[in-house]
C-alpha cells in the first residue's frame, strides 16, 4: 500500500460515526452508520462562516494483534481547545475517544498489518444550522468521524523539499493558527499549489509580524538538528501544538539529548547552514510522521541536507511505541480490546 499527498484519503472505510448537537438539548448519542454523503442546506453556516474544526490521528496494529489509537486523549483535548476558540460546543474527552473506538471496531478489518500501514481517523465538527445570519454560535452542529487506510504520507521520497513562503502569512498571534480550524488551511492552498508546481513538497511559513521568524509548515512542525542540540520553534500562539511534535520532544529528552523551543530567525538558520553548524532538518505531523528534509529554498539560498540519521532514529523509536514493541510510553496507546469506559 502506497500513499502520496495527492491520493491520501480517497478511499474511506465503509462506516462513519455521527453525534448531533442542538441548542435546545445539547449533545445526542453516538451513532454508527454506513458511510454516506451528507444532506445539508446550501445556506448551512459551515459553508459560509467556516465554523468547524477537525483532528487527525491514527490507529496501529499491535504486536499482539490488538489495535490501538495513538495519543487519542491528547487529540481529544486539542479538539476541545479548537472548539472553544471557535465557540463550538465542547465534546467530552471520553465521548470523543468512544466515537473513535466505535468506528475502529466496526472497520477493524481495514487496519493494515503491523508496520504495513495505519488507519487514519478524521474527526470533525461543522455548523449545520441553515441560516445566513451572522450572530454568533450556530444553533446546531454535527460531529463526524471517518477513516481511511494509509501508509507513509511521503512514501514516494526519502526526504522532502521545502519552499519558504515570503509573500503570505499562515496565521498571526491572537488568530486561530494554534487550533485546527478548517479555515486555517484555505489560506495556505495558493502557496502550496505554487510550491507543487516548482517540485516542492511543502511550504515553510514565517511569522506574520516580522516575516523573519520560522513557524511551521502547512501541515507539519519542524525541527533543526545541531551537533549538541535540537531546536524547534517555540509555541507562540500562532503555531499548532502538534501531537507528534510533543511526542518527538519527549523522545529526544528520553534519549538524554538537549531540545530547545525558541524563536528561530531564518537568516540565522541560513548562516548556521553556511557555517556547517546546522546538520539536519526534519518535520513532524500525524500524516507526515517524522520525515527528513532534503532541501530548503529561500530567495537565492538553497540549503541542502544529506544527513537523515536523527530523523530515522526517532521515527524507528516512534514506530516501536506505536505498535507496543517497547515497554516505554504505553500510556500513549488506547487499546481497542482493553479500553474501559
Amino acid at each position: 500500500m502506497k500513499n502520496t499527498p495527492s491520493d491520501f484519503g480517497l478511499t474511506m472505510t465503509p462506516h462513519m460515526v455521527t453525534i448531533d448537537w442542538h441548542e435546545a438539548n445539547g449533545w445526542g448519542d453516538i451513532h454508527l452508520h454506513k458511510y454516506h454523503d451528507l444532506s445539508l442546506a446550501p445556506h448551512s453556516q459551515c459553508f459560509h462562516y467556516a465554523q468547524g474544526v477537525f483532528e487527525g490521528l491514527k490507529a496501529f496494529r499491535q504486536a499482539n494483534n490488538d489495535a490501538a489509537l495513538f495519543r487519542a486523549y491528547d487529540h481529544a483535548r486539542r479538539f476541545q481547545s479548537s472548539c472553544e476558540r471557535l465557540a463550538i460546543p465542547v465534546l467530552g474527552e471520553d465521548v470523543f475517544v468512544d466515537a473513535l473506538l466505535t468506528l475502529l471496531k466496526a472497520d477493524l478489518q481495514y487496519l493494515p498489518d503491523i508496520r504495513e500501514g495505519t488507519l487514519y481517523f478524521r474527526p470533525f465538527i461543522i455548523a449545520t444550522e441553515p441560516s445566513l445570519g451572522f450572530y454568533g454560535r450556530a444553533k446546531s452542529f454535527k460531529f463526524i468521524v471517518i477513516a481511511c487506510p494509509m501508509s507513509n504520507y511521503f512514501s514516494s521520497t526519502k526526504a522532502i523539499n521545502i519552499m519558504v513562503e515570503s509573500n503570505y502569512s499562515r496565521s498571526a498571534k491572537g488568530g486561530t493558527g494554534a487550533v485546527k480550524a478548517i479555515g486555517n488551511y484555505a489560506g495556505t492552498i495558493l502557496s502550496q499549489q505554487q510550491a507543487k508546481e516548482q517540485n516542492y513538497h511543502q511550504v515553510l511559513w514565517l511569522d506574520a509580524n516580522h516575516n523573519k521568524y520560522i513557524e511551521e509548515l502547512s501541515s507539519s512542525n519542524i525541527f533543526f538538528v545541531y551537533k549538541d542540540k535540537v531546536i524547534t520553534p517555540r509555541l507562540s500562539g500562532s503555531i499548532l501544538p502538534g501531537i507528534t511534535r510533543d511526542t518527538t520532544i519527549s523522545l529526544i529528552q528520553q534519549n538524554n539529548f538537549t531540545v530547545e523551543e525558541s524563536s528561530i530567525e531564518l537568516q540565522q538558520l541560513i548562516n548556521d547552514w553556511y557555517n556547517g553548524d546546522l546538520l539536519e532538518v526534519f518535520v513532524t505531523g500525524t500524516t507526515a510522521g517524522i520525515t527528513s528534509v532534503k532541501k530548503i529554498d529561500y530567495l537565492q539560498h538553497s540549503l541542502n541536507f544529506e544527513q537523515y540519521l536523527t530523523a530515522q532514529t526517532l521515527a524507528q523509536k516512534l514506530s516501536d511505541i506505536q505498535i507496543s514493541n517497547t515497554p516505554n510510553n504505553q500510556s500513549w496507546l488506547t487499546n481497542l480490546n482493553c479500553h474501559k469506559k
